[in-house]
């Protein structure tokens, strides 16, 4: 589908450093359908996850509820090779970018800028951003049948990880929560990854959701 990338040949030294903040070496296959991540514990290895590359018969992204819009994304197909050779207890990762439609606007979004602008010198904008995940109110009802059917349960959200990343000239008004930390990122270690030529003064905010007690049903990041 020409709105999802893989992001899994992105994934060079120094990136998956960056993204997983440990000391990891990279392994790759002799056909290159998959990069083994290995920790270094004391004087031996220990895979840390395999991520694999999507084939194209392995993702898709349309409808597939009928009535209701609905998308797959990735293919059971998928999760059976990328897991085939590992013991039930290693791990599978997936990284890939969803692109928005160009000249759309992002659904994400949403800029408030004053009425009287064009007779102001300068001015400030407005940005909410709006991220959900889940949420019933948001579902079609089919979708929603399948999330509460206990023969879907495979699917288990433990962690969620949302990240913004702004220009340090904004200024953060207030969200949903305190966030987890931010940081400034790091210069020219990710231009290769987004693909474009990053502003040098950019700030990461990270907040962060962990349930021990079960899964985690939902997620609304305001």
């Amino acid at each position: 589908a020409e709105h999802l990338k893989d992001l899994a040949q992105m994934l060079d030294d120094d990136t998956v450093v960056g993204i997983f903040n440990e000391e990891l070496s990279r392994e790759e296959d002799g056909q290159k359908r998959y990069i083994d991540l290995w920790r270094r514990s004391e004087d031996e290895r220990c895979l840390f996850a395999r991520v694999w590359r999507i084939g194209r018969d392995e993702w898709e992204m349309q409808n597939e509820t009928g009535d209701d819009h609905g998308t797959i994304i990735i293919k059971r197909i998928a999760i059976e090779r990328a897991r085939d050779g590992l013991t039930n207890d290693s791990k599978i990762y997936f990284r890939f970018r969803v692109m928005l439609p160009q000249g759309e606007e992002n659904p994400f979004i949403k800029t408030i800028k004053p009425k009287d602008r064009s007779f102001l010198s300068g001015f400030d904008r407005l940005e909410c951003i709006d991220f959900r995940l889940n949420e019933s109110r948001n579902l079609p009802q089919k979708i929603s049948r399948l999330l509460g059917d206990s023969n879907f349960s495979c699917f288990n959200m433990q962690q969620i990880h949302f990240l913004l990343a702004i220009d340090v000239s904004a200024d953060y008004i207030s969200g949903h929560s305190h966030f987890h930390k931010c940081r400034m990122l790091e210069n020219g270690l990710w231009n290769k990854y987004t693909g474009s030529e990053l502003s040098s003064h950019m700030v990461i905010y990270h907040w962060k959701v962990s349930h021990s007690d079960g899964p985690i049903r939902d997620f609304n990041a305001f």
